[in-house]
């Protein structure tokens, strides 16, 4: 999706955010809103959107422009991984590397494991992690949670973003 820039004195109009909770509600009656009333639903992505004047716009981004007065970076980190959590400490500005470093689960093209960085490859579970553009081998185990916890281990070390 394209960047869109945000008209932050209209959102700061229209919308209400409590930094301490994350949650975005609405500040004025209008069409079919109701003051108090969260904004929006959540996306197929998990994200907190809201179609407004027009444009779909993303809840952290609003969080963003509502809480700094400015507009938010191109890539902004959920730093515990949960995609509805927009407490104003849980949002950074990251690039795409840092970003794709603090995913938290498996991707659904992974069929063989339901841990991230864990394949089972010829009955036994190999462990890799991707850092700095290159796959590091994690080695082979014999169980898939012992797989998991190499990663995790792998993922403390060498991804400097990761809270997990």
């Amino acid at each position: 999706m394209a960047r869109i820039e945000l008209d932050i004195d209209l959102l700061k109009e229209h919308v209400n955010y409590n930094s301490e909770t994350g949650k975005l509600t609405w500040a004025k009656n209008f069409f079919k809103t109701k003051v108090g009333k969260e904004i929006g639903c959540v996306s197929q992505y998990g994200y907190r959107k809201v179609t407004f004047k027009g444009k779909t716009l993303f809840g952290h981004r609003i969080a963003w422009a509502i809480y700094y007065g400015e507009q938010p970076p191109e890539i902004i980190d959920h730093k515990n991984g949960d995609r509805l959590d927009n407490r104003i400490v849980n949002l950074r500005a990251s690039g795409h590397e840092h970003n794709s470093e603090n995913q938290r689960c498996a991707m659904k093209s992974n069929k063989t494991s339901k841990y991230l960085g864990v394949s089972n490859f010829k009955g036994r579970w190999r462990a890799k992690i991707k850092a700095n553009g290159k796959y590091v081998f994690l080695g082979y185990h014999d169980t898939e949670e012992l797989a998991r916890d190499a990663y995790i281990k792998a993922k403390r070390e060498l991804h400097k973003g990761c809270e997990i």
